[in-house]
């Protein structure tokens, strides 16, 4: 006994299912749209990516250029204070002069201190070029480094 209803018919399972034009072509528009939906939003993090990279390096570069004033203040300064140690003239109409700072001892230490000081901020040399969050990263050590070379020891 055969059973009919589990016979295939052959030439039924070739035509049985189609996919039709219309369905081909709303496939092909779902895979359009989320082929440019993807797209969209790896330029957009890409752009944003960008963005940030360039603010950071903007900000690592400004305070790079205000470390650089920083120092050029302070080295003018130092000028300044080795300068006062000269000799000085003293109230009167005498002509006497004090003595120069630099002949006493503790005039010494300290102009040596100054000295060494100023050979500290000429020695800071910061490249301010910057591309990457990298260089950014490395340009604010540098710059945390050599700030604290500002103050006086």
């Amino acid at each position: 006994m055969t059973d009919e209803q589990n016979t295939i018919d052959s030439t039924e399972s070739a035509t049985a299912w189609r996919p039709s034009k219309r369905s081909i072509a709303i496939a092909a528009a779902i895979v359009a749209v989320l082929a440019g939906g993807i797209t969209a939003v790896t330029v957009t993090n890409e752009q944003a990516e960008a963005a940030e990279t360039t603010r950071r390096c903007d900000v690592a570069v400004k305070g790079a250029g205000e470390l650089s004033s920083e120092i050029t203040a302070a080295l003018e300064a130092a000028e300044a204070a080795v300068l006062a140690t000269d000799s000085t003239d003293l109230p009167g109409d005498e002509g006497w002069q004090s003595r120069p700072y630099a002949e006493a001892d503790a005039g010494v230490e300290k102009l040596g201190v100054v000295a060494g000081h100023v050979e500290t901020l000429e020695a800071v040399d910061i490249d301010t070029a910057c591309e990457t969050r990298e260089d950014a990263a490395a340009l604010d050590a540098e710059v945390s480094e050599a700030s604290s070379a500002i103050t006086p020891p």
